[in-house]
Order: structure tokens, then sequence, then C-alpha cells
């Protein structure tokens, strides 16, 4: 079909939507800090030789969960995961030139990834995240642009996860990040 809506590029390029770069040797609490202080859910890691990967919350949840202390630097707990972490997989990769709609596509494929790295040849430009995406979805200018993409037409109820963990309020907050974890869910509902 014919693209609709602005590229990944032009995404990227709007006042905050820079993904925050976190050191190598920064630990797992500086990176936890910088993702609070930035607001963004990810974080290139770079090294001399450029970007060494990408650093999510989810990530962070993970270590804190697994036990890694808040001192172990973020290249080491990085290459602690590369057996679960292939160096750039390609399904995580996406052109500036892009359309919205093929970098949602790719989020939607359902491997668990809520970052897209845009990547331009072998350099990093940025992180998209499924947030960014939904965020600028929404604001596609009319009913023309919404009827393109199908938006018009998808209820709540097709979207929607229909099962998401659930806590009660005196769960211990541990408890909900390993749930969290092993349902690759963001949120649960406290009842």
């Amino acid at each position: 079909g014919v693209a609709v809506g602005p590229a990944v590029g032009e995404l990227l390029a709007e006042p905050g939507h820079a993904a925050p770069t976190c050191s190598a040797r920064a630990t797992l609490g500086d990176a936890a800090e910088l993702l609070l202080a930035s607001g963004r859910t990810a974080a290139v890691v770079a090294d001399e030789g450029g970007p060494l990967g990408l650093l999510t919350e989810g990530d962070v949840m993970r270590a804190l969960v697994d036990g890694w202390p808040r001192d172990t630097s973020v290249r080491r707990w990085l290459l602690s995961q590369e057996p679960q972490r292939p160096g750039r997989p390609q399904h995580l990769l996406v052109r500036p030139s892009a359309p919205l709609t093929e970098a949602a596509a790719r989020l939607l494929q359902g491997r668990g990834c809520h970052h897209l790295v845009v990547q331009e040849g072998e350099e990093w430009l940025g992180v998209l995240s499924a947030l960014d995406l939904a965020r600028a979805l929404g604001r596609l200018g009319s009913a023309l642009e919404a009827s393109r993409t199908g938006a018009d037409e998808a209820a709540v109820a097709v979207v929607m996860k229909r099962v998401v963990p659930r806590c009660r309020p005196e769960h211990l907050l541990l408890q909900v990040l390993h749930v969290l974890l092993s349902s690759g869910q963001h949120c649960a509902l406290v009842f």
C-alpha cells in the first residue's frame, strides 16, 4: 500500500526523541538513573568502537530481579546476555525512511521487543519505542490518513491485551517484577 504519515526519521528528528547514550563502563545503577532522568525507556550503550548494544528499562529490571549488583558495569551485564541477545538482530533494525506503519509491524512480530534501532548503513541514528510509535500514529492528522492506515476500523477490543498479570497491593515490588518479567508484560492490574 501507499505509505501514510511520517517516516521513522521524521519522528526521530522531533524534540524529545533522542535516545540517551550510556557508556559501557557505566554501572547498572548509573544507567537506571540515566533512563529515569531522560524520561526514555532505552539507552544506546556506547563503546570505543561505536554502539555496543541497547539497554532498556526491562533489561535493568531483569538485572535487578536476577540479583546483579547495582555497581555492575553495563558492558559486563550486556556481554553476559549475549546468548539471549544476539548482536543486531535484523528484526529490530529499521531504516529512517521506513513508514511508521512498517516500524509498528516489526514490533508486532511478537518477539518480545518494544524498541527498534534506527540505522542507516552501519550508523545507529537513534531508538524508537513502541510508545513513540503509538503516539505518532495517534497524531495522524486527518480521518483520511487514519482510514488509510486502518486505524479507524480497529476497535480497542481487537488490539488490547486480554490477559495481563495481576497483583495485590500487599505484594512486594520484587514479586511483581518477577511476574512482569515472566509474563513479558510491562504492566499489571492491582486489585
